[in-house]
């Protein structure tokens, strides 16, 4: 997603009130968690509770980034999900024609149920309650970011995963992520005159904790665009 140019405002963003503590979760989302959560190694989340709004960021790992952190945090976070997954039918297509065909290399045959089943359940967990859509396209990034805006004006905290490998590798040459998340910032402080936090959420897999680390931020003392890069830098070391 690219920096979207467009005079987009929020309002009435009262850091201290609305909060990052009220109960977002659907119920399926809750219950899906604890069932997760029980089944699974137990991980401590070493990350304070935010007073203001803040924008999370950790590596997918395969889905184990966001699993991990969404099953033992102790607040809430609106997550970053690519739009296929929040519809039944393009959840279908993308389990169907690329997850379990191509990546886990089955039959079409095979695909089939486990494709039908995956399509059923995991547009309930990327609820809009839960998750925000994330289009890679122009012409509809702008949802996403109106989406964004949207979830910071109510308080909410949102957690996003910007590599561009998903995998676990953390070679140097991976540290590439998408950065046009970073266009709230200006949009942010434009109507609020604070800037955002971007937090670096790491795992550590020895000691099973969810870890955090300095908040990175803008100053807006150079053109944002180049402030950007030097952003989008410090957040890909970080979170690698």
């Amino acid at each position: 997603m690219n920096i979207i140019k467009n005079t987009l405002t929020i309002k009435n963003v009262n850091p201290k009130n609305d909060l990052v503590t009220l109960k977002f979760a659907s119920p399926f989302f809750k219950f899906c968690k604890t069932v997760y959560k029980t089944l699974t190694p137990k991980y401590a989340f070493n990350v304070s509770t935010p007073t203001e709004p803040c924008v999370y960021l950790c590596r997918h790992l395969n889905l184990h980034g966001a699993l991990t952190i969404n099953k033992c945090s102790n607040f809430d976070f609106q997550t970053f999900a690519l739009h296929v997954f929040t519809n039944r039918k393009t959840c279908f297509n993308q389990f169907y024609n690329y997850t379990f065909s191509k990546r886990c290399k089955m039959s079409k045959f095979f695909a089939f149920l486990p494709s039908l089943i995956a399509s059923l359940i995991v547009p309930l967990i990327c609820s809009p309650k839960q998750t925000i859509p994330v289009y890679r396209n122009d012409a509809e990034a702008i949802k996403t970011i109106r989406a964004s805006l949207d979830a910071l004006k109510n308080g909410r905290n949102l957690l996003i995963f910007p590599n561009v490998d998903y995998t676990n590798v953390a070679n140097s040459e991976k540290h590439v992520i998408y950065d046009g998340f970073l266009c709230l910032e200006k949009l942010y402080y434009k109507t609020t005159g604070r800037h955002l936090k971007f937090i670096p959420l790491t795992i550590d897999e020895n000691s099973k904790t969810v870890n955090e680390k300095s908040a990175i931020s803008f100053n807006g003392s150079i053109p944002f665009n180049e402030e950007m890069s030097i952003v989008s830098k410090k957040i890909a070391d970080a979170i690698f």
